[in-house]
């Protein structure tokens, strides 16, 4: 066996990954920098919850509608969507569920059964003078977030807040 070393395989990670794996880093936690969030991303309020709803999970507000996947509700009626995975209610209390709030409770209103935009999709044969084009549109509901409350003592405010 040769004693000399192809530079083309020497991999200098890999060499001392022994170095990079006993360093320590001291970080200063007063300079860190955080990153900021555009202006252009909608600021949440004081209340708000994280829902999971026709597939995707969805940060819901009161008064604002959203889009989801088509629920089996009709155009008008109340629903409510137990499935709520985070809640803030207060200025500095947020619940977390485990996987999923009991005691939460978000109620939203139908607005309107829709279709998305279409997607276009095809499939060929090479030589063979066959081709197949198709389009699909995604079946949605539209609704408005009526109110978010829970049944629980632990947001209710003190006379000390």
């Amino acid at each position: 066996m040769c004693s000399t070393r192809n530079p083309l395989n020497a991999d200098p990670i890999r060499a001392n990954w022994r170095a990079f794996s006993a360093a320590k880093v001291d970080v200063d936690p007063k300079k860190t920098i955080f990153y900021q969030v555009p202006d252009t991303v909608p600021k949440l309020g004081d209340k708000y919850a994280v829902v999971e709803v026709g597939g995707s999970q969805v940060i819901v507000e009161e008064g604002r509608w959203y889009t989801v996947d088509r629920l089996k509700a009709d155009v008008g009626d109340t629903i409510r969507l137990p499935r709520v995975l985070l809640m803030k209610m207060a200025a500095d209390k947020v619940q977390l569920g485990l996987p999923y709030l009991e005691e939460a409770i978000v109620e939203a209103k139908v607005v309107e059964h829709l279709r998305g935009d279409k997607l276009t999709a095809g499939k060929y044969k090479p030589k063979k003078h066959y081709r197949r084009r198709w389009g699909v549109r995604d079946e949605l509901t539209k609704f408005v977030v009526t109110k978010i409350h829970t049944d629980s003592t632990d947001f209710i405010p003190t006379a000390d807040a």
